[in-house]
């Protein structure tokens, strides 16, 4: 559902050969990313790789990241849906209360506007 309303693409600060097989897995039977970005493109500051969001897309206005690391979107705040970190949990529907917020996002000109309001959180109190 979430792929009608968005590009999505796979930025992490995982090396390629790590991150491919696992990429690979969840698009088993189904592609869901159009790109694929890896740690060769953050930006390594103060200890952490950053993800760039401007080297994905130019016009922020329509970009979010959903990210469980506050350092590695520093350089877009006003872009982040904070996320918990997953551990092979498969009880884990965190991310399926990030539906409702998604689905509103899609409407808005300039996401940034909108999740400044959150505050921090995670959107499941928004929606």
């Amino acid at each position: 559902q979430i792929c009608k309303w968005y590009n999505l693409v796979v930025f992490t600060a995982s090396v390629q050969e790590y991150a491919d097989p696992v990429i690979d897995w969840l698009e088993s039977e189904r592609k869901f990313f159009s790109a694929r970005y890896y740690r060769q493109h953050c930006t390594f500051r103060q200890g952490a790789f950053i993800k760039d969001l401007s080297s994905v897309e130019p016009d922020l206005s329509r970009v979010m990241i959903l990210d469980n690391s506050p350092l590695s979107y520093m350089f877009h705040q006003d872009n982040a849906i904070p996320i918990q970190g997953w551990i092979n949990d498969p009880t884990d529907n965190d991310l399926l209360h990030l539906v409702p917020l998604l689905e509103g996002l899609q409407y808005v000109s300039d996401v940034r506007a909108l999740l400044a309001l959150r505050g921090g959180e995670d959107g499941q109190h928004m929606a």
